[in-house]
């Protein structure tokens, strides 16, 4: 698949794990990760557009981490992650048009 790394999510808890791309160090808690993860919950209507999230990572580092996200717009979906990190970028992901 040409993967640099996993995200591991369990999505009944709303709990996830990644590592680097060694698999050697566990990441407390991933932003980009998270942002993906509350779109694909609203697109699969795990979540709904507005609901506020939260998102639990590190536990089993006992470093527990959570980070909220939420999800506005029907078609064009704008996340928001949020929680106690450093900001390191921010941009926009646009996806090819499913009738193709």
């Amino acid at each position: 698949m040409g993967a640099k790394f996993v995200y591991v999510f369990d999505v009944d808890n709303l709990e996830g794990r990644t590592w680097d791309n060694n698999g050697r160090v566990e990441d407390i808690a991933t932003g980009s990760a998270a942002g993906a993860v509350a779109a694909y919950l609203v697109t699969h209507q795990r979540a709904s557009t507005g609901e506020s999230l939260l998102l639990k990572q590190g536990r089993f580092l006992n470093r527990p981490s959570e980070l909220y996200a939420s999800v506005q717009g029907l078609s064009e979906l704008n996340v928001t992650i949020k929680g106690q990190v450093c900001f390191v970028g921010n941009g926009t992901l646009r996806l090819p048009d499913e009738s193709l």
